[in-house]
């Protein structure tokens, strides 16, 4: 579904009602960080509106964020709720999972919170992530499961419907799970791309997952 304005917009408002969903992933980051350094670079990969994005540095302040996304009307609504500094602004990229333009070994924590099923080749996207990832670097990445049953998958709509969400909205966040994957499926990937998977957060019959993983830092 090609995200409009009237998308983008709703997608915002819609989420702001879930605080706690940027909340806890961003607490996830803030443990996993620890011990790195005192300014660590995060990658929030598919960061939507940004609201992850005020979440990390109310934790993590002297963070440094890039955001990047591949629809502009998303980046330009991150722009307008990104969290009030005198000195900073969102660090917007335009693009996709399979082309991140920045340095190899260049990235401390990379978070992607259900992006997935919007990769196009997430094959390719692993070894993107891999690359910018620094040795010792870490995979957050929070999907959509495939395997969440489809009667429970209604009764989302049906919540969503009674929280106001539009049919824009509802439409968007179900088409997600067509192409979504299953735990064993990311493993594999992340197997094949030299990560290592550290721990998996939720059931194979959840509506989402979480998975840590680790770029190993291959000097002795």
């Amino acid at each position: 579904m090609k995200i409009n304005d009237s998308i983008a917009k709703g997608f915002v408002a819609y989420m702001k009602k879930y605080p706690n969903l940027y909340q806890n992933l961003a607490f996830t980051i803030f443990k996993e960080i620890t011990n790195e350094p005192k300014k660590p670079i995060i990658l929030d990969l598919g960061s939507g509106p940004g609201l992850l994005n005020n979440e990390i540095k109310k934790l993590m302040p002297n963070s440094i964020i890039f955001s990047l996304d591949a629809s502009i009307k998303m980046l330009q609504n991150a722009g307008k709720c990104y969290y009030k500094s005198d000195h900073e602004q969102i660090n917007g990229i335009l693009s996709i999972a399979e082309n991140i333009p920045l340095k190899s070994n260049s990235i401390d924590i990379l978070v992607s919170r259900f992006s997935l099923s919007y990769w196009k080749k997430p094959r390719k996207a692993i070894l993107e992530i891999n690359r910018v990832l620094k040795p010792g670097g870490k995979l957050i990445l929070e999907a959509l499961n495939k395997n969440f049953p489809k009667w429970k998958l209604f009764l989302i709509k049906i919540h969503m419907m009674i929280n106001f969400a539009s049919k824009n909205i509802i439409q968007y966040h179900l088409e997600a799970y067509k192409s979504a994957y299953t735990i064993d499926q990311i493993n594999k990937l992340l197997e094949d791309s030299d990560l290592e998977t550290m721990r998996i957060e939720g059931s194979d019959k959840d509506w989402k997952y979480k998975i840590i993983a680790i770029k190993p830092n291959l000097k002795k």
